[in-house]
């Protein structure tokens, strides 16, 4: 039975350190469904259902997300130096989770109310709710686009060489 140090040093034969190291900086590894390493800079690990953490690899915490694909397109921002549009993905990715819970509350109160009239009301705050998250997903999808683009791209022109 080979071990896993065996397997690592026959791998490491066949591509060398250098082109591990090339494709580090453009690529984004699943350790496991919970864990990423992203450009050889960042670990994602998913806390829970709605809370994913990126860190720094010397361990210092930089932001909670509320998806790991969130978390991702920061990453991949933060890397590329879009400062203005990383900020605006934390702000998107907040302002989605804040609508999460106003859906969730205001579900509950359309569930409880006893008149029409209030039914109507909450009804309509719920689906201004569902509106508002709609046009975050929007632009934060545009967003993801651009960084995928952006990352299939550096992936294409690191193995062509």
């Amino acid at each position: 039975m080979i071990t896993e140090t065996e397997i690592e040093r026959k791998f490491n034969k066949i591509i060398g350190l250098g082109e591990i190291n090339n494709l580090q900086s453009i690529s984004i590894f699943e350790i496991d469904p919970n864990y990423y390493v992203i450009f050889g800079k960042y670990y994602i690990k998913k806390k829970s259902k709605a809370n994913v953490e990126v860190s720094l690899i010397n361990g210092e915490v930089v932001h909670s997300f509320f998806s790991i694909r969130n978390a991702i397109c920061w990453c991949i921002n933060d890397f590329r130096g879009k400062f203005l549009n990383a900020d605006r993905i934390i702000s998107l990715d907040r302002g989605i989770s804040s609508e999460e819970v106003q859906i969730s509350v205001h579900k509950n109160l359309f569930k409880k109310a006893k008149t029409t009239d209030d039914k109507l009301i909450f009804l309509a705050k719920l689906n201004e709710d569902k509106l508002k998250r709609q046009s975050m997903y929007k632009e934060l999808d545009s967003y993801i686009g651009e960084s995928d683009y952006w990352q299939q791209k550096k992936f294409r022109l690191k193995t062509e060489h």
